[in-house]
């Protein structure tokens, strides 16, 4: 019987994770879109861009060079301005981390395949936020609705594993505007972020001023105090 190294252990767990993370990696963002499917931290200016080069160049370096990746960002601009490309992009580095936090611990969650296939939890939710209202109102009437991914309570169950909790919210510009229910959610959400510290990416149509006219004060406070704010184009 053939008996390893301790180095030759240490490379096959090496590679066995890093098998691991491939999986759970392609398993996790394979619901996204596939024109940003090929978005990573080589990305380069473009010129389908309305961003002006320079100003995308500087943009990336933050995200990727200076490591601002784990960090909140709130992209606020007309559409063509590459903001929902800087959203994936972000969205891709949060799943990476967070399963290499959950296979380094080993955190699994369920099993399928006769136990031959493992998920782990990752945390980390990419929410269509009209989509989401709209779920929650459909699952109060009717049991054969699917309750929504996300529960606040979450937030506090992943900083006690260790992770950290990670939100990412499209289409925010068409929540339902004057909906006091729906701003309640909003806030209830935004809150849940700022009390865990939990990562925020959004972007939207709308200007700062016109976010903040629909949304109030509180929220607007909440999306400074957690993010990177950037606007272009207004």
């Amino acid at each position: 019987m053939l008996t390893l190294t301790a180095e030759q252990k240490a490379e096959q767990a090496k590679q066995k994770f890093l098998a691991d993370l491939k999986f759970q990696y392609a398993n996790a963002v394979n619901e996204i879109p596939e024109k940003f499917r090929g978005v990573d931290q080589h990305i380069q200016p473009s010129t389908k861009s309305r961003l002006p080069l320079e100003e995308q160049a500087r943009l990336y370096k933050e995200i990727v060079q200076d490591k601002k990746w784990n960090e909140g960002w709130a992209f606020f601009a007309p559409a063509g301005y590459g903001k929902t490309t800087a959203s994936w992009l972000l969205y891709k580095y949060a799943i990476r981390q967070n399963l290499i936090h959950s296979l380094q611990t080993g955190q699994m969650e369920f099993t399928c395949a006769g136990g031959s296939l493992k998920f782990y939890p990752c945390y980390c939710w990419h929410i269509v936020l009209p989509e989401y209202l709209a779920q929650i109102q459909a699952s109060w009437n009717d049991e054969s609705v699917k309750r929504p991914k996300l529960i606040f309570d979450k937030f506090a169950k992943a900083k006690e594993q260790g992770f950290r909790p990670r939100l990412f919210l499209e289409e925010i510009d068409k929540v339902k505007e004057g909906s006091e229910w729906a701003n309640n959610i909003l806030f209830t959400l935004f809150n849940a972020v700022d009390k865990h510290k939990a990562q925020l990416v959004f972007d939207t149509n709308l200007s700062k001023q016109q976010f903040m006219n629909r949304f109030g004060e509180p929220i607007t406070r909440r999306v400074k105090e957690n993010c990177n704010v950037r606007e272009w184009g207004f």
